[in-house]
């Protein structure tokens, strides 16, 4: 029945000659051709939806990593930003404090150099002022600034001390009308220990001032 209906139908095919085909044989051959062409071709678009799908999902997994990855460098270059910032501050707080620094040992050094010039301007004057004139111990140009300075505020210290001793005995002579007796010590009662030798003052670690008249 059913065979001998496609049969019949094979048969007209051939008898027609429409599609090219003489023998039954061909047509069976040329379905069976097909049918496996169609089962590779099922077979391969099968692999090749399996193959679509790995490869969207390693694409997949290959965006989050980038994604993941963006993130972590946004927020690592977001910390080194505010790293930056916070360095940046402190360079500037570094700078105006060492410009400060810097200000600070200006006005010292300037300080010195005007309380130099006084006492050099002062020790001039006292100097100047003394018939015997007092003789540092050692080179000026090779001591140190200090030890001149120090030098310089004992004879300082000194002619001051011999002219107030001149100042009381003026006083004594004006309101008594009598002269003094000359005293037992020469030494002066001052924070500058000064000893007797030989015709000389000397100034502990300081200088030596010769002695002779305070007029």
């Amino acid at each position: 029945g059913k065979k001998s209906g496609y049969k019949y139908f094979l048969e007209r095919i051939v008898e027609e000659g429409e599609y090219g085909y003489e023998e039954i044989s061909e047509i069976l051959n040329r379905h069976n051709t097909l049918t496996e062409a169609n089962k590779d071709l099922m077979r391969h678009s099968s692999e090749q939806e399996i193959e679509a799908d790995e490869f969207r999902r390693k694409l997949q997994l290959l965006r989050t990593e980038k994604q993941n990855h963006v993130l972590v460098s946004t927020s690592l270059v977001q910390r080194n930003q505010k790293a930056l910032e916070k360095l940046k501050i402190e360079v500037k707080i570094e700078e105006e404090m060492k410009l400060k620094r810097e200000d600070k040992k200006k006005d010292v050094s300037r300080e010195l150099s005007q309380t130099t010039a006084a006492i050099r301007n002062l020790f001039g004057r006292c100097f100047n002022s003394m018939r015997v004139k007092p003789v540092f111990n050692g080179h000026k140009d090779n001591a140190a600034l200090m030890e001149v300075l120090e030098f310089e505020l004992d004879v300082i210290h000194i002619r001051i001390a011999d002219l107030k001793d001149i100042t009381n005995e003026f006083n004594t002579v004006t309101a008594t009308g009598e002269l003094p007796q000359p005293p037992m010590d020469n030494t002066n009662s001052s924070s500058v220990n000064m000893k007797e030798n030989s015709g000389s003052l000397t100034l502990p670690n300081v200088g030596s001032l010769s002695l002779g008249s305070r007029f």
